[in-house]
């Protein structure tokens, strides 16, 4: 687990207002992978759109938050888990400012709100610290209560407290009601019109891998995989000392096809196709943190000569208060001569964010093979992943060049480790990484 990364990314679950600094608007930019693109069945590319948030200083004020912290306190969370569940939470109660309105919720069999939505003060503060002293492990796993619940206090918060999140921290499979990851994600996904998000933390190595990443990108949050219990008291500190970067929320990128062009499939996961135009909610965005929505598009119709593929358009709030945009068109040069097309140069970012794609679905696909115990499977997964990394990272820009060399090295190591896991509990341990790997790629 790559824990300055996990930092840097929940740090982008807060929002501070804009004290005397300027903050230049997000940068919104993307490309088409072919230059050249063929009219008609086959004349099919990859098109990339991305938003960059600027780097800033760190500011002083920030604004109200509504946070639902949501622990799982079944019985396999009992010894260290717990112990390091009820440091965390003590260390995030004493990193919010007071005005921030915090509720606690454990699950078990049961759902037990341990303190509604209060105003952080002194005294409540030592309330809720009682509280998460006395936290205890017993029964059995109750999440889909526990995230609902979670989502209900935060999504409550009033307008004052315009930043709404749940922190959910589970170690074990949902057992008490609907546990499924599609029940799951709706319930996210019903949050996160409500401008909720949701950080789900897997403790250890029994957890829904599969359920709590879907509560993550529904939600368009964030999804972690904690394989050891001592770093969580730590995460949530730090991350708290990283709140001065966000820079937006409410971020959302919408995508419409230009005329003769239809959109096929998204490939990032968390972008919703519907009625023919591409969108994708990312929450807030931290300073220099950047997201990426990567598509299949085909050209129908057109004449020969430049042609706008797709319209993109970022909306999204300020800290300081009001919407801002950005648009950006995405065009190409449309032929109905195949062989120009077929020797068409390359846009070499988004050919390098396409085999980040690739290599990240072959983690995915060997994270599954090492669950079903296949480690030939994973292996031969995870080398055909570093192959394409490694390739494309040879003639990538400099900036794509370092993460594709990054991911290659990651992968590398999980490719020798899949050698090596002769135990289930170290293909399983192993398998996790190479999902959590994934996700990371993919922004979550």
């Amino acid at each position: 687990m790559n824990f300055a990364r996990l930092f840097v990314a929940l740090a982008g679950l807060f929002v501070f207002p804009q004290v005397g600094l300027a903050r230049g608007p997000l940068v919104l930019d993307g490309g088409a992978e072919a230059h050249h693109v063929v009219v008609g069945p086959g004349g099919e590319t990859h098109i990339a759109v991305w938003v960059e948030a600027p780097v800033i200083e760190r500011v002083n004020v920030r604004a109200p938050l509504s946070l639902s912290l949501v622990i799982d306190v079944s019985g396999s969370m009992s010894g260290e888990k717990i112990q390091n569940a009820r440091m965390a939470a003590a260390s995030l109660l004493e990193s919010l400012a007071d005005g921030d309105l915090v509720s606690l919720v454990t699950f078990s069999d049961q759902v037990r709100v341990l303190h509604p939505p209060v105003a952080l003060s002194p005294q409540s503060r030592a309330t809720l610290h009682r509280l998460v002293s006395g936290i205890q492990a017993v029964g059995g796993t109750n999440l889909y209560g526990g995230l609902t619940t979670g989502i209900q206090y935060a999504a409550a918060g009033p307008s004052s407290h315009p930043v709404r999140r749940v922190v959910l921290i589970s170690d074990g499979q949902g057992n008490v009601g609907p546990s499924d990851p599609y029940s799951l994600g709706n319930a996210s996904a019903q949050g996160s019109e409500q401008r909720v998000q949701v950080s789900a933390i897997g403790v250890g190595v029994d957890y829904d891998e599969h359920a709590l990443s879907t509560i993550a990108v529904r939600s368009a949050g964030r999804f972690y995989h904690l394989a050891n219990p001592t770093q969580l008291a730590g995460i949530l500190e730090t991350e708290m000392g990283l709140l001065a970067k966000t820079v937006a929320t409410d971020v959302v990128i919408e995508i419409v096809p230009g005329p003769g062009v239809i959109i096929l499939e998204s490939l990032t996961p968390g972008a919703r196709l519907e009625h023919g135009k591409l969108e994708m909610p990312l929450g807030a965005l931290h300073g220099g943190q950047r997201r990426e929505v990567l598509f299949r598009a085909r050209v129908m119709d057109g004449a020969p000569g430049e042609k706008k593929l797709a319209s993109a358009r970022v909306r999204y709030a300020q800290p300081s208060g009001g919407a801002a945009e950005v648009k950006r068109d995405i065009a190409a040069e449309v032929t109905r001569d195949r062989e120009v097309a077929a020797k068409s140069r390359k846009d070499a970012r988004v050919t390098a964010l396409v085999a980040e794609y690739q290599a990240s679905q072959a983690e995915l696909r060997a994270a599954e093979a090492l669950a079903a115990g296949n480690q030939a499977a994973a292996v031969a997964e995870l080398e055909r992943a570093e192959r394409v990394v490694a390739e494309a990272a040879a003639g990538a820009p400099p900036a794509a060049r370092k993460r594709l060399e990054s991911k290659a090295s990651k992968i590398r190591s999980h490719t020798d480790g899949a050698r090596g896991a002769s135990t289930p509990g170290a293909q399983r341990a192993l398998s996790l990484e190479a999902r959590d790997s994934a996700m990371e790629s993919f922004g979550y």
